[in-house]
C-alpha cells in the first residue's frame, strides 16, 4: 500500500512539474508570437486566436473523444495516467496565462526554447507511464504496432497537420516555419530523454515466479525475453535467469512489473549503451 502511494505521489510530482514547464513554454514563449507548437496544443492555440478561447480549455475538449480511443485501445491502466496528466497540464496552461508574461521578442528563440521546454515537459509524462493526450495517444497506438519507430518522430509527422492548418488561419509562412522549430526541437528532446542516444537498460531478473515474469512483460509491455540457464550458488539449485532489454521510459513499468509479482525478486539493472533489433534500433552502424 506504501509503495502504490509513493508511486502515486510522484506520478504527480512529474506531471506538476512538467505541466508547470509546458505552461511556461506556450504562455511565454509559443502563443505569445503566433507560433502553433502542432498536435492539439497547436489546434488549441489556433482556437484561441481565433475565437479566444482558453488554449487548456480547449485542449480538454479536444482531448475528450482521443481520451475515448485511447481507453478503448490502450486500456483503462495508461489512460487514467494520461486522463489525470491531460487534466494537470491543461489547467496549469489557463492558470499561467493569467500570471506569465510573455515573450515578444525574437521569433526563432522563441520556437527553439519553447520547443526545448515543451519536449522536456512532455518526456516527463511519457517517462511517468502517461502522455498530454491528443496526437500522444495516436503516437502511442502507432508504436504499438511499429515499436522500431520512435515515439518522437511518430508525434513529428503528425504535428505536419496541425501546422498547416496553423499556417493558413494565421496567414503567415513564418508562422509554420517556425512551428516546425519547435516540433523538431521537441521531438529531438523526447527521444534523448527517453531512448538516450540508442541505448537502454539490461534487467537480470532472477525469481521464483520467473515464468509470471516473463509472461507478464509479454502481455503488459509487448517485450521479448530471453531465459539464461543458471545454479545458485549456495543452494546447488537449478534456476531460470530473465534476460530482458527495455527503452529507459519502460524502467518504471518493468520495475512494477516485477515489484507486483515477487518483492522478493533478485534484480540486476545495467546500461545498455545500444540496442539493435526488433523494436529497437533496426539499423547498424559502420
Amino acid at each position: 500500500m506504501k509503495t502504490k502511494l509513493t508511486e502515486h505521489l510522484t506520478d504527480m510530482g512529474f506531471f506538476l512539474v512538467g505541466g508547470a514547464l509546458y505552461a511556461f513554454a506556450i504562455n511565454f514563449f509559443t502563443a505569445p508570437n503566433n507560433i502553433a507548437p502542432a498536435g492539439v496544443t497547436g489546434l488549441a492555440t489556433v482556437l484561441n486566436f481565433v475565437f479566444d478561447i482558453p488554449i487548456g480549455i480547449a485542449m480538454l475538449a479536444i482531448n475528450v473523444p482521443l481520451v475515448l480511443l485511447g481507453i478503448f485501445f490502450l486500456g483503462s491502466r495508461f489512460m487514467i495516467k494520461t486522463c489525470v496528466a491531460t487534466v494537470i497540464y491543461s489547467l496549469l496552461i489557463d492558470i499561467g496565462s493569467l500570471v506569465l508574461p510573455q515573450y515578444k521578442g525574437d521569433r526563432l528563440l522563441s520556437a527553439v526554447y519553447g520547443g526545448l521546454i515543451s519536449g522536456f515537459a512532455l518526456s516527463l509524462a511519457f517517462w511517468r507511464g502517461g502522455s498530454t493526450g491528443g496526437t500522444d495517444i495516436i503516437a502511442r497506438l502507432m508504436y504499438n504496432y511499429r515499436p522500431q519507430l520512435s515515439m518522437g518522430r511518430i508525434i513529428l509527422l503528425l504535428d505536419l497537420v496541425t501546422i498547416g492548418i496553423a499556417s493558413f488561419v494565421y496567414g503567415d509562412v513564418n508562422s509554420a516555419l517556425y512551428s516546425l522549430v519547435v516540433a523538431f526541437a521537441a521531438s529531438t528532446i523526447i527521444d534523448k530523454v527517453l531512448y538516450g542516444n540508442g541505448g537502454g537498460k539490461l534487467f537480470y531478473i532472477v525469481s521464483k515466479n520467473s515464468s509470471e515474469i516473463a509472461s507478464r512483460i509479454f502481455s503488459e509491455m509487448d517485450r521479448g525475453v530471453t531465459y539464461l540457464k543458471a545454479e545458485g550458488g549456495y543452494t546447488r539449485g537449478e534456476q531460470r535467469v530473465i534476460m530482458c532489454a527495455v527503452r529507459r521510459n519502460e524502467l518504471f513499468e518493468l520495475n512494477r512489473i516485477i515489484r507486483e509479482t515477487d518483492e522478493n525478486a533478485f534484480t540486476i539493472v545495467c546500461e545498455a549503451g545500444e540496442i539493435l533489433g526488433f523494436g529497437f534500433q533496426t539499423g547498424y552502424r559502420m
